[in-house]
């Protein structure tokens, strides 16, 4: 698998660390340090990222819980602790740029009372997802790969364990777990009655549900999704460069079942993964276990025996940043000023030139709102506004 971390800014203007994917072969090592294990961690959510504090090189650190994910420390941390390399690596990101990627052996770290020793991790620089949310690296699934966790929103409460029998749950609500060579995690899912669908199950991304490109022209053809409207551009920067601008697709799921609990309103949008995912907003709406030892996902709706129904609304265009500004990302209308690549001046008359890019995705600017003005810069250098919608 290809080696990458996707940062997206959607349109609620929130950045998105999406995946990493490692050559796998030596990332499946170390662990905890003792076979028998049991903690409570709290978790603060920023943004719909869930960031917790490890104890590493003596000190607390911020670290971003990714299950679509290895370890990974940023470059700065790397410095500073000074670990063991074990491999740097040819890789290519999502969007078929290359370059090397260093593998070092993580020190000795600790997740509340739990110890862990010897686990594989990448470096990278994080760029703006460290300076704004103030993280030194992600906890992925190969650190967890041994280990069994729950994960409950409501109470911003994360327990780690090697027993299942200290993890509550309903078999009604469970299904297999199956992982790749990394140790990411993977369900099915039910789209209608008869067809299973599976997704990784990506807490590092944002959506509920985000559908791979290569399924979308099937899927259409089966009536497994509905046609909302194509748009054009990119929606992404990756670990060595930007997404081409391409075709996508806004697409209506009909019918979506999770570990029993049917979903409606599900709307979602071609990723630039070949892979589905089931992302962090997932929950919103009930707690979710993953037992990586015994292979088995379980998801406990807060709202027992009725469907949940999603936000199926979504804004005309996706911006991004880049270099400092926001531009037009994707635009899903027919209109020249908002095609991909326009750089965005203001909002509602707020100006975006200079505008400190942390603060925008800390707070996002359309946050309660169903339409804007935009400032577009035409190719002429003048300033024209547009009026954008939610819909």
């Amino acid at each position: 698998m290809r080696s990458r971390i996707l940062i997206t800014l959607v349109f609620a203007l929130l950045l998105l660390p999406h995946i990493v994917h490692a050559q796998a072969g030596g990332l499946n090592q170390g662990g905890p340090a003792t076979e028998a294990y049991y903690t409570e961690v709290p978790f603060e959510v920023v943004r719909n990222k869930l960031v917790l504090l490890i104890e590493i090189g003596d000190k607390p650190r911020r670290f971003l819980l990714d299950t679509g994910a290895p370890m990974l420390l940023s470059k700065a941390l790397s410095d500073e602790l000074h670990p063991e390399v074990l491999s740097v690596s040819f890789t290519s990101d999502a969007n078929g740029n290359t370059d090397s990627l260093k593998m070092v052996k993580t020190p000795t770290w600790s997740l509340g009372e739990v110890v862990f020793e010897g686990v594989p991790a990448l470096v990278a620089d994080l760029g703006l997802l460290g300076t704004c949310f103030g993280i030194d690296g992600f906890i992925g699934s190969n650190a967890l790969r041994q280990s069994i966790i729950r994960i409950d929103k409501q109470r911003n409460l994360l327990i780690l364990t090697s027993d299942s029998a200290q993890v509550p749950g309903s078999p009604l609500h469970q299904l297999p777990l199956l992982l790749d060579r990394q140790s990411s995690p993977f369900v099915e899912v039910m789209l209608g009655k008869k067809y299973a669908h599976p997704v990784q199950v990506d807490i590092g991304a944002d959506a509920f549900f985000d559908l791979g490109s290569p399924q979308v022209a099937r899927f259409l053809k089966k009536k497994r999704v509905t046609l909302i409207t194509k748009g054009f551009g990119s929606n992404s920067m990756s670990l060595f460069g930007m997404e081409a601008p391409v075709e996508k697709y806004r697409v209506k799921v009909p019918a979506f079942q999770l570990a029993g609990t049917a979903f409606s309103g599900v709307v979602t949008e071609t990723s630039a993964d070949e892979e589905s995912r089931l992302g962090a907003t997932v929950l919103d709406y009930g707690v979710i276990t993953l037992d990586y030892r015994n292979k088995v996902f379980g998801f406990e709706p807060y709202l027992q025996d009725q469907p949940i129904v999603c936000d199926s609304t979504r804004w005309d265009v996706n911006p991004m940043a880049l270099t400092g500004k926001l531009q037009v990302g994707t635009s899903w209308v027919d209109n020249e000023l908002l095609k991909s690549g326009t750089e965005i001046v203001s909002m509602d008359g707020m100006p975006l030139e200079n505008i400190d890019l942390c603060e925008v995705i800390l707070h996002p600017l359309l946050e309660n709102k169903t339409s804007a003005t935009l400032g577009i810069r035409k190719t002429d250098g003048k300033v024209e506004e547009v009026r954008i919608y939610k819909r």
